[in-house]
């Protein structure tokens, strides 16, 4: 599987109706047999049939505040990424399954960082260091290894 970017926001984006200048995003870390790798249609994060988000208890849902997204042109690349500074689950531990964390999923927070109907899914994450079988070691995405946090122009 490779990252991508989900359908439901290319639509917001199309119709005006994300502001990535007034968003909070969050990251969600998601296990083996995660249907988030193909339901690529899906509206919030309650919509997917099996997320298998992580559950140890070492684990919660990272935020990235608006104010620390920046947008970065990228012209070698034709497009523009919008970056943040690394994200860290800090402490990380196996999930209780003892399945793999295989991607994080990045999301519009829209409310609650807890509720899943306040999270819409932007961008499926697989690469800089998935999968992995955390330690207890901080376990960090830089979002400079995987292309920024989302990009708009040519993948």
């Amino acid at each position: 599987m490779a990252s991508f970017s989900y359908d439901h926001p290319k639509q917001l984006l199309g119709q005006a109706g994300i502001d990535f200048d007034a968003v909070d995003l969050s990251v969600i870390l998601v296990l083996v047999g995660s249907t988030c790798t193909t339901q690529k249609d899906v509206t919030t994060f309650a919509g997917f049939i099996t997320p298998k988000e992580h559950t140890h208890a070492s684990y919660n849902r990272i935020l990235i505040p608006q104010s620390a997204l920046t947008w970065q042109k990228d012209a070698a690349g034709n497009r523009s990424v919008l970056l943040a500074d690394d994200t860290i689950f800090p402490s990380l531990e196996d999930d209780v399954s003892g399945d793999a964390v295989i991607a994080a999923v990045v999301c519009i927070q829209t409310g609650t960082i807890t509720v899943n109907a306040d999270q819409i899914p932007l961008r499926y994450v697989d690469s800089g260091g998935f999968p992995t079988n955390p330690t207890g070691q901080n376990f960090v995405i830089d979002w400079n290894d995987v292309d920024g946090v989302y990009w708009l122009g040519e993948d």
